[in-house]
């Protein structure tokens, strides 16, 4: 045992009234209450004794300005939970007068026992029936053979089928009468040809429109 005249018997009994003191009451969670408005007060300065030793000062500093912290986040807290709070009941309380409101009635006007005369529409002309517009349709330009041209001849013969495709029973309808624009220098030389392998066989050499397309692509 120290005698009370000992330094470290100084310190123990000032650590021992420090239990006492407000930092134990500070230190506690501040969850032990309910939750309502306070006013968390920063730790008032606690005089010590001239001979201190400085580990004991510099630890109780540091101690004060951790509680301080904890004090102003804990101020923080609770003004925000209470602020959530009074916006989650304000619409609460809206919510219910909406709800316990009375329903508005709408009166409506009587209904009329005698019509107007309806006035009988304008007679609309007939559409077009579909042989008339596959009439109208444009037709593929003479082919000559030149590759500079021979997608656009292609295409123009891909949508004319699409657009009429009651005109051609089979495939090979399709392609006699795409060779029917084969007429100058390669092209027709070529559509030439192939009558003359039908006339030599009697099969026309290209039986499907897939095999026509690759072999005028080639």
């Amino acid at each position: 045992m120290y005698c009370s005249s000992h330094p470290y018997s100084r310190i123990r009994s000032h650590c021992q009234s420090l239990r006492n003191s407000q930092w134990t009451a500070a230190l506690r969670s501040p969850f032990a209450n309910k939750l309502r408005p306070s006013d968390h007060s920063a730790p008032r300065e606690m005089s010590l004794p001239t001979d201190t030793p400085l580990a004991i000062v510099n630890a109780l500093g540091y101690l004060q300005h951790h509680l301080q912290e904890l004090t102003e986040r804990q101020n923080a807290l609770e003004h925000t939970i209470n602020t959530t709070l009074a916006g989650l009941t304000a619409q609460l309380q809206q919510l219910t007068q909406l709800i316990t409101a009375p329903t508005l009635t709408v009166a409506l006007p009587p209904i009329p026992t005698s019509l107007p005369p309806v006035s009988s529409p304008s007679p609309v002309p007939s559409a077009l029936s579909k042989q008339q517009m596959r009439s109208k349709l444009p037709s593929p330009p003479d082919f000559s053979g030149e590759w500079s041209s021979g997608r656009a001849f292609f295409n123009s013969c891909t949508l004319y089928l699409c657009l009429a495709p009651e005109q051609f029973s089979c495939d090979e309808e399709k392609i006699l009468w795409t060779l029917v624009f084969f007429k100058d220098r390669q092209a027709a030389r070529w559509s030439k040809n192939l009558f003359r392998q039908k006339t030599d066989t009697g099969i026309f050499p290209i039986q499907s429109w897939a095999h026509f397309k690759q072999q005028f692509r080639s």
